[in-house]
């Protein structure tokens, strides 16, 4: 079969961001790798692009693309938002509730899309809107890049720990970003100090949200505090801004930094991701 019916698919339902789960597409499931088929609360996401999904071609497209979802307590702030580029935790609308489950980049596979003719994405889970624009910047940002110096990182490497457990507090759930601005952005002799500028970007009714419970302040104390006493950096100032207040000027001339950045010295799998502004 060289052709498929895209008004069949359409009338599916299948599209980027279509979830689906053993009960609802045991035949794909079925012919998936044992690994990513061992666990009957997998959830699979559909990653290729809506046009492929549909094309009239299985020459030109014969797969689609899917990606793990697995089950998870709670969210972690580091992974939220497209913070982590090698994990990203989002929550399903599953049977009815919002629950947490995690995306791991390496989780990653593809099926043969004729498969796709009989079988419908499930019912009872699902992405919203907001979700899976979260989910396509993530996988996006595979793909595009910046590394730091490698000297900024080897001071912050001794107490990255510390920085991830501050970023894994509630408080960053709804943090959607944060920026750096990193002066000078070269190599320094170890006896010279980067200055730094951070600003902690939330989602606009997190951080009112936030800020009437005066949680707000707090948590950007806390960051100021941990830069404060990094040894090798000097912390020009901590703001937190509503994605709203948060300028393309500003954006254009600093740093998305994920929670794991990396330098150059680092393998190609290991340089972090930025947002093209």
């Amino acid at each position: 079969m060289s052709k498929i019916d895209r008004d069949i698919l359409k009338g599916n339902g299948w599209k980027m961001g279509a979830c689906f789960t053993r009960s609802s597409c045991p035949d794909l499931v079925s012919s998936m790798d044992a690994n990513h088929a061992q666990n009957g609360d997998f959830v699979y996401i559909a990653i290729t692009h809506d046009c492929a999904i549909i094309n009239p071609s299985l020459e030109a497209e014969p797969f689609l693309e899917y990606i793990v979802a697995h089950p998870i307590t709670k969210l972690d702030g580091n992974c939220t938002h497209t913070k982590n580029p090698r994990k990203l935790h989002i929550e399903l609308d599953f049977q009815g509730l919002s629950s947490p489950f995690e995306l791991n980049i390496i989780n990653r596979a593809f099926l043969n899309r004729n498969l796709l003719l009989e079988n419908k994405p499930a019912q009872d889970v699902c992405l919203n809107g907001l979700q899976k624009a979260s989910l396509v910047r993530w996988l996006a940002n595979r793909y595009m890049g910046q590394a730091l110096p490698d000297q900024f990182e080897k001071r912050i490497d001794p107490v990255r720990h510390k920085l991830n457990k501050l970023l894994s507090k509630p408080e960053a759930n709804s943090m959607l970003a944060l920026y750096i601005y990193l002066n000078p952005i070269e190599e320094l002799a170890s006896d010279q100090n980067y200055t730094l500028t951070v600003a902690l970007i939330y989602e606009d009714a997190a951080s009112n949200k936030l800020i009437k419970k005066n949680q707000l302040e707090n948590y950007v104390n806390e960051i100021q505090t941990f830069f404060q006493k990094t040894s090798g950096i000097d912390i020009s100032g901590v703001v937190a801004l509503s994605e709203k207040d948060f300028t393309l000027y500003q954006q254009r001339r600093m740093i998305r930094w994920r929670s794991d950045h990396h330098s150059f010295k680092q393998v190609m799998d290991d340089v972090e991701m930025i947002e093209d502004p």
